[in-house]
């Protein structure tokens, strides 16, 4: 996953060889001139970064390397880099949006019939990404009618974040589809990974990419359908999830715990950007 963003530097720098005692803030402007001269976006550049500094806290927490939390080069001071992103307006779906999905004839058993169920847990469960969704399995992840995990992006440092979902009915309709097509009730729980005969970490991930990809393309297929303006993907489902509790009075506190976050400021921050149309809605409401 880091590959992405690495590959972006080695073209900056313009060799293979590129020592991360040598990454310091001067790099960055120098970097951040670079790759916003070429027509890329700031959140873009975010992403590639963001990707870097977990590079930089692993080697300086590895004992093996030479790197110490001196040679840390993002931060505040006045010789640190301040990685930036811009606020962009969220895609979030209300619920009559949600009520045409659901009700849209499609043929069963088709790409599309199959992708939209994929979407529909996602939401269901609490905006899950299809990372932690393909891995499901009967062994470790399901007890009952709850399903349990370990939220990837919560790992390091042994901090990783314990999520206990219980199944709503909708997701136990859809469970039970894919349930009775495993007779062996062993294995992975939904198919993304079923026939798959290159078992390697990096052809796992580029499946997930490509079913991504297909998830992606065929919900903002649907989504042209029913009326929306914008893509219908994955990360729709997340910020949905969130929006709509937040419409519906559930505590950002609460909204923090069910989407798995590890303080309250990074679902401040997630919802930030909802705030605008309920302003719009209390001026009205004022006037």
């Amino acid at each position: 996953n880091y590959q992405y963003g690495v590959n972006s530097f080695h073209k900056f720098h313009g060799s293979e060889f590129l020592p991360l005692k040598s990454i310091t803030k001067s790099f960055f402007d120098w970097y951040e001139n670079w790759y916003l001269g070429k027509g890329n976006s700031v959140n873009g550049m975010f992403t590639g970064l963001k990707d870097l500094r977990s590079i930089f806290n692993n080697a300086i927490d590895d004992p093996n390397t030479e790197l110490t939390p001196n040679d840390y080069p993002f931060g505040n001071g006045p010789s640190k880099y301040k990685i930036r992103t811009e606020t962009t307006r969220k895609r979030s779906l209300q619920v009559e949006d949600l009520n045409l999905i659901r009700e849209l004839p499609l043929e069963q058993e088709s790409r599309a019939w199959h992708m939209r169920n994929y979407w529909l847990i996602l939401l269901n469960m609490r905006g899950m990404s299809l990372v932690a969704y393909a891995q499901l399995n009967y062994e470790e992840n399901l007890e009952g009618d709850r399903i349990i995990y370990r939220r990837s992006k919560t790992r390091r440092k042994n901090k990783s974040k314990m999520i206990v979902i219980k199944m709503s009915e909708e997701a136990k309709t859809i469970f039970n589809y894919y349930d009775g097509l495993n007779e062996q009730k062993t294995g992975y729980i939904f198919p993304l990974y079923h026939n798959l005969k290159a078992d390697t970490a990096e052809k796992r991930f580029n499946r997930l990419r490509l079913y991504n990809k297909e998830l992606n393309d065929e919900m903002t297929a649907i989504g042209k359908e029913i009326g929306l303006r914008h893509n219908l993907t994955s990360y729709v489902a997340r910020h949905t999830f969130a929006t709509v509790g937040k419409k519906k009075g559930v505590p950002i506190s609460k909204i923090s715990e069910l989407l798995g976050h590890q303080d309250l400021r990074t679902t401040e921050i997630y919802l930030d950007s909802f705030d605008r149309e309920d302003l719009d809605e209390a001026t009205e409401l004022i006037l």
